[in-house]
């Protein structure tokens, strides 16, 4: 696994989130020293109306917006206690206004009064202590399995939106990297 699968993982999570209420910008790569991949912001209502259509809705209606200061990490392994310390510090540094991460971020998004989140997705799990740390420190985390089910519960949107997909392309490479993965 090289810089570009991790990259791609990185726009793959920024794209799967967007149907279901994210607007997130990836930072550019000489500015993720920060512990931040993207950021942007999360808003219900721009998933109301897949709610409406489906009869599923994933949350309360007219919870407030909020900013997303976020990371993927695209691994085979579980993420570790380390790497969650590492986000985690950097997220609440973000949170009171300081930090490195906090200094690459655009100004509106710094100067936005709506309440900051934490957001870590990976593309397999974290460990149980990692887990432990996500959620004493309020940061939500999504793992592979979750993607997984977002693409299935959102399928249509996402290719519609995001724009990089044909899904049949999209089906075919990932299941031939999910058969390279399992037969290795």
């Amino acid at each position: 696994m090289d810089a570009r699968d991790s990259l791609a993982f990185e726009v793959f999570c920024c794209d799967i989130l967007r149907p279901q209420g994210y607007s997130l910008t990836l930072l550019p790569i000489r500015k993720r020293e920060g512990g931040c991949d993207f950021y942007g912001y999360f808003e219900r209502r721009k998933i109301l109306k897949k709610a409406i259509h489906t009869g599923i809705y994933p949350g309360h209606v007219g919870e407030p917006a909020y900013r997303v200061f976020g990371q993927a990490k695209r691994r085979i392994s579980n993420v570790g206690v380390e790497e969650t310390h590492t986000f985690v510090n950097q997220y609440e540094e973000c949170s009171r206004n300081r930090g490195r991460a906090y200094s690459l971020l655009p100004e509106d998004f710094c100067t936005s009064p709506l309440y900051l989140k934490g957001l870590f997705c990976t593309s397999s799990n974290f460990t149980p202590e990692a887990q432990h740390v996500l959620t004493g420190s309020g940061v939500q985390f999504r793992v592979g399995l979750q993607l997984a089910w977002d693409i299935i519960f959102f399928f249509d949107a996402f290719f519609e939106q995001s724009g990089r997909f044909n899904k049949d392309e999209f089906v075919a490479h990932y299941s031939t990297e999910a058969d390279n993965f399992y037969n290795s």
